[in-house]
């Protein structure tokens, strides 16, 4: 308790900080800050429990997904032992089922898991950069900042990637291995990282074949998933490539799409060969003007960029020149990242829970609305329907050719839209409501607006609960 205190006095700032951001994470805790895709990355810490893939194994979030995992077999011993002790089989797959629709019924569960492993990673990053503190507070400021605070305190490893790999880059020059280590689980929580290893495999601008090795050895260890699939992993992320690069009709600007690509991809993988600072400005005047472009004339997405984030911040913090700066204003630097997360507290976003109370009160018996943390609505309709179309033969490369003769490859691999609707199975199975609900779904397998109005047996008077529209109500109506 001493300990604590002194140390509180010592780091005063960080000290309120993080208590801030523990508060955040409780805070929002049911919000859906960044909504594409969290339920779904969450789920895969059920999944994997089931002892069923990861949907997003090419992404492919490992230690976070593990530790999910490793939640769950807890409350299933701890549920057994306590609540209903198996004595059969049959008992020991009731009980499984129950964690599992329970943990499905309310996924907050498991993203305390991913909260509590980020608050244990930015302690453990201001620890160690001890020598002044600036790589951690303009890291911090980067990710807390408008455009990324939304990814960090989302369900979704962007942020769990960041933090690791900046743990790899401030115990580089005391512990290598461990440098190493920390860098592979960032590469095993998202694989765009892989731009970075440069940094911490090569010695003295000269590449060595261990440090690759093993750090690619700590990455299959903890994402073994991403193997199992590995040609349709990198199918999946050149298709992202590809789909946002190729303009059609237009192949003069398709081609210039693909050289500011390729001058961002080579220009990060090997700006750690440089040795003069000047030089390597340079190089990161081109990254960030190469990165602004594919956001904004390609819509690439700005979290597919945290490896560049976290590499500025090292490289800043770096300089000379900067410190001297900072040491002036030093107590507005350690104040920038509280602001920011004073502005998300007084924002008005709607949480789940209201989203939820919203569909509960809708008029009709039935409702359109994405997939949310906790839901409390009856999905057998939903099930019916949508198990038979997401397991027809080739259905997935058959929508995205739109041709019954479509190749066959990747079709079964590729289809991650049927380990999405495995939540909703337990779901409909063991939950039951007065309400049904048809979840929205982007992919490749139809769920969206349209393909539900659509049905004959979906109402007029069906309402939308969309998040672009949860002011406006709509219905059907429009759709028919």
């Amino acid at each position: 308790m001493v300990r604590a205190i002194h140390f509180v006095k010592k780091n005063l700032f960080f000290s309120a900080l993080y208590v801030l951001v523990a508060f955040t994470f409780y805070r929002f805790l049911y919000y859906q800050l960044e909504h594409v895709d969290e339920v779904n990355y969450l789920s895969d810490s059920i999944l994997l429990f089931e002892g069923i893939l990861p949907s997003f194994k090419h992404s492919p979030s490992g230690l976070s997904t593990w530790i999910g995992s490793v939640y769950l077999f807890f409350e299933f011993i701890i549920y057994s032992i306590f609540n209903e002790f198996p004595t059969t089989v049959r008992d020991l797959l009731e009980n499984i089922d129950y964690i599992i629709f329970s943990n499905y019924l309310d996924l907050t569960n498991i993203k305390s898991t991913l909260f509590l492993l980020n608050l244990c990673l930015i302690f453990y990053l201001y620890k160690q950069d001890h020598s002044n503190k600036y790589f951690f507070y303009i890291f911090i400021i980067i990710f807390f900042s408008p455009y990324l605070i939304n990814l960090s305190f989302s369900g979704k490893p962007y942020f769990t990637a960041s933090l690791f790999c900046a743990l790899a880059f401030s115990v580089k020059n005391k512990n290598i291995r461990l440098s190493h280590i920390f860098y592979g689980l960032a590469l095993a929580e998202k694989f765009e990282f892989i731009l970075l290893i440069n940094f911490f495999a090569s010695e003295n601008n000269k590449i060595n074949l261990k440090n690759y090795l093993f750090i690619l050895i700590v990455f299959f260890a903890v994402a073994p998933w991403w193997t199992a699939s590995f040609f349709q992993n990198i199918k999946i992320n050149l298709h992202y490539i590809l789909d946002n690069s190729v303009v059609s009709e237009d192949g003069g600007k398709s081609l210039l799409n693909s050289i500011i690509f390729l001058i961002y991809f080579f220009g990060l993988f090997f700006v750690c060969f440089l040795k003069k600072y000047s030089h390597k400005l340079i190089i990161i005047s081109l990254l960030f003007f190469s990165m602004l472009h594919l956001i904004v004339l390609q819509n690439y997405y700005l979290r597919w960029f945290q490896p560049f984030f976290v590499y500025f911040a090292f490289y800043i913090s770096s300089l000379n020149s900067f410190s001297k700066i900072v040491k002036k204003g030093e107590k507005i630097i350690f104040t920038i990242p509280i602001i920011f997360l004073i502005f998300l507290h007084t924002s008005k976003i709607e949480s789940d829970l209201q989203i939820l109370k919203l569909e509960k009160n809708t008029p009709n018996k039935q409702v359109l609305s994405y997939g949310l943390l906790k839901e409390d609505l009856d999905f057998k309709d939903y099930i019916n329907e949508q198990i038979p179309n997401f397991s027809k033969r080739n259905i997935k490369n058959i929508n995205h050719f739109n041709d019954l003769n479509s190749p066959l490859s990747f079709s079964v691999s590729g289809n991650i839209e049927i380990s999405f609707i495995r939540r909703y199975e337990f779901i409909a199975k063991y939950h039951s409501s007065e309400k049904s609900k048809f979840v929205l779904m982007g992919g490749g397998i139809p769920s969206y607006i349209e393909f539900w109005c659509k049905k004959t047996y979906m109402d007029d008077k069906t309402e939308i609960i969309a998040y672009t529209n949860k002011k406006e109500r709509t219905n059907c109506s429009k759709f028919k």
